[in-house]
């Protein structure tokens, strides 16, 4: 309880800070179109269990947000119609869930970057989407002794995912009260075990004041379109480690004893080297095709965990390769030097046992492009089956023009 008093006090601290420096640096300059918000949150985690008395939470952010406008006509804001670039916080009160006796959840602070689109957007009223991405922290993670229900949150550092619609009106001059219907998303990408990771839906109500009139915000420069349409190619060498599910079956859930229950797993690197060919037909988006090399370094582990979950018998003539062979389709979607970078593929070859016997999979991070460093670009991504977490990647990269 104390540490959860000390972490709600330095919450509280930042939130000034963060209205101090907003206000400063909105006074200072004219190109900053800085505002404070506040939102109240309330969503429910969908992969709770039926049985569980509740399922309900609230969360609490502040951010201060960015306006961009067309003063130093860029291209790119242009595109997204001046989009809103955001820094925010929050606390999510997990410990509002009601859990089976003798296991709670804690509660969480997050820290994230934030992407607002407008759809709609006149001088009183404007709508969009927003995305939310960044890093939570945890204090209290699964223990089979003494917290054996919390296999949601297991390690001390999380990844952050949110996005949703929003609608907010001008209510005189600087305040605008909003809406928003969001998906969230807590996981540590299998960084750990268990990873069950918790899905919320949800609303909120939020409060935003601007440090600028919204009247004085002005549109009128439109670019020419310039970038580099054609044939562009990347070589990418990617890395990250991962702690197999496979592992957790065989070694905690089928182990009938307390006691003898494994709590900490290895974490296995993973390595992939890709080489893609994508075409950029528009300023925002370029696709293509990948080709893919997957090395897993816990081909033995995967053996010996299909023996235990699935018997001997079973896994006699199963193969095991520590190598496998992919084909994807690759989207990017860029603003200024980022690009979300989205995969699609299959596995043409795959052989690693009963267990991880997937045959698709699915890619999505950011990459940026590093100027005047011949192409260089870095990144981190997820990779997934199904939308299940394989494990999380960082990747450095180079990419080539065709002229």
């Amino acid at each position: 309880m104390a540490l959860h008093s000390n972490i709600n006090k330095a919450f509280l601290f930042v939130v000034v800070i963060l209205l101090t420096i907003s206000e400063v640096f909105a006074q200072k300059s004219d190109d900053l179109k800085l505002s404070f918000v506040g939102q109240n949150y309330y969503g429910f985690a969908l992969n709770f269990n039926p049985h569980r008395q509740s399922n309900g939470y609230m969360t609490f952010d502040v951010a201060v947000a960015h306006q961009t406008t067309s003063v130093n006509k860029n291209i790119f804001d242009h595109s997204y119609n001046y989009p809103i670039l955001g820094l925010g916080i929050s606390v999510s009160r997990f410990s509002d869930f009601i859990m089976d006796e003798g296991s709670y959840l804690p509660d969480v602070y997050t820290v994230y970057g934030s992407f607002e689109r407008k759809l709609y957007d006149d001088v009183k009223f404007k709508s969009g989407f927003l995305l939310n991405l960044g890093i939570t922290t945890n204090v209290c993670k699964y223990d089979p002794v003494n917290n054996p229900g919390n296999t949601f949150l297991s390690s001390t550092i999380m990844c952050y995912f949110g996005g949703g619609f929003y609608a907010k009106t001008l209510i005189g001059k600087r305040f605008e009260l909003g809406f928003d219907f969001m998906y969230r998303h807590y996981s540590n990408g299998m960084l750990s075990l268990p990873n069950g990771g918790i899905d919320v839906l949800g609303a909120g109500v939020f409060v935003q004041y601007n440090f600028y009139d919204r009247e004085s915000i002005k549109k009128s420069y439109i670019p020419e379109m310039c970038f580099d349409k054609g044939l562009q190619y990347h070589v990418t060498l990617s890395g990250g480690v991962h702690s197999c599910r496979a592992e957790w079956l065989a070694f905690n859930v089928m182990v009938d004893d307390v006691n003898e229950k494994q709590t900490v797993f290895k974490k296995h690197p993973k390595f992939s080297v890709s080489l893609d060919a994508m075409y950029r037909y528009a300023l925002k988006y370029a696709s293509g095709l990948s080709l893919d090399v997957f090395y897993s370094s816990n081909i033995k582990y995967l053996k010996q965990c299909d023996l235990i979950i699935y018997g001997e018998e079973k896994v006699e003539d199963i193969q095991y390769s520590a190598l496998s062979f992919g084909v994807s389709f690759v989207q990017e979607l860029y603003y200024k030097n980022l690009a979300g970078y989205f995969a699609f593929g299959i596995y043409p070859y795959r052989e690693m046992g009963l267990y991880c016997n997937e045959w698709h999979y699915e890619k999505a991070g950011l990459r940026y492009y590093f100027d005047d460093f011949y192409g260089l670009f870095a990144g981190f991504a997820i990779k997934a089956h199904s939308f299940d977490a394989e494990y999380f990647e960082f990747s450095l990269g180079i990419r080539f023009l065709s002229k």
